[in-house]
């Protein structure tokens, strides 16, 4: 007997679309545009409202050094290693803010604002940016200077009552997949909600795509286009990222050995461990843990966010 859902099936409306009022809100209150990307320091990016800075537009077609913002960069490889909302400064001096999406417990994908100041620029900025990018003396000066000083500047209270509606809708986006999960009404009728749970039940097993497929009864083709589409990412991907975040939790509240952590999160063999972890946090997870030992967060609290004062959290 063929299985279900080897024709198309309909996808529900997602939380994305629900949401573009609020969206739309947050970028005519604070000036900043605001995207979503896949999880990871380099993910699939989906702006949501004119996400992206002309000045930072400009830049990518200027340096390589500046061709992907450095400010989300940095940003994303943070919450790869674990951790809430961030608040960063780039080279440049913009501030940049970033929140997990979380579903099932998974940071599944990140949410990206900001690329704006926090005190009105003076030419002398300008001047010592170009002594340290010498590349952009090859720009067209004039466009690159014009939209330097044309970006957002926030005053302190704008500046953190931005903050505040970022994490908000960050939470917002989190719960409303959740709700999904509870109504049953995700996207790929339900397939890709039971196959996710499938994976968190069997992570510690060697599981195939083959066995996720047969579980929610869609033929291995059509789920494997169904689950890289719904997730962003390819089933053996995502596997390899939710054992590398259950390992990262692992490593964080308990002082179980490193070889034992690897096997409960359904790694085969410490090498295997190493490997996949190193890829997805740069770190090895001897590095991680002692790292997080280093900064005082071996009890599994996120370490706190920098704010344009050097200090606190979002």
């Amino acid at each position: 007997m063929k299985a279900a859902g080897c024709d198309r099936g309909r996808s529900g409306a997602g939380s994305v679309a629900k949401g573009q009022a609020l969206f739309t809100a947050f970028r005519d209150a604070t000036g900043m545009g605001i995207r979503l990307t896949g999880a990871g320091p380099v993910g699939r990016v989906r702006p949501l409202v004119s996400a992206e800075n002309p000045f930072c537009e400009l830049l990518a077609g200027v340096s390589s050094e500046t061709r992907r913002c450095p400010g989300w960069c940095e940003a994303r490889r943070e919450l790869a290693a674990g951790g809430g909302p961030r608040v960063s400064r780039c080279g440049v001096g913009l501030m940049h803010l970033t929140a997990p999406v979380v579903r099932d417990g998974m940071h599944v994908a990140t949410l990206e604002g900001g690329q704006v100041f926090c005190r009105r620029p003076v030419e002398g900025d300008f001047d010592c940016l170009l002594g340290r990018f010498p590349g952009w003396r090859e720009a067209d000066l004039s466009r690159l200077r014009a939209a330097y000083f044309a970006t957002p500047v926030l005053a302190p209270k704008q500046w953190q009552a931005a903050v505040t509606l970022f994490e908000g809708i960050g939470q917002a986006l989190s719960l409303e997949l959740l709700r999904q999960v509870a109504a049953g009404t995700g996207s790929g009728s339900g397939h890709i909600e039971r196959a996710r749970a499938f994976i968190a039940a069997h992570l510690a097993e060697a599981i195939t795509m083959r066995q996720a497929a047969r579980h929610v009864r869609l033929c291995p083709s059509y789920f494997c286009r169904l689950f890289k589409r719904e997730n962003g990412r390819t089933f053996f991907s995502y596997v390899a990222r939710a054992r590398v975040e259950r390992a990262q939790r692992l490593l964080r509240c308990s002082s179980r050995p490193i070889t034992e952590i690897g096997y409960a999160a359904g790694f085969q063999s410490l090498w295997h461990f190493n490997h996949v972890f190193k890829k997805y946090t740069g770190l090895t997870p001897t590095q991680y843990r002692a790292g997080r030992a280093e900064a005082g967060t071996a009890s599994g609290e996120p370490a706190k966010a920098r704010t344009p004062n050097g200090a606190g959290s979002i």
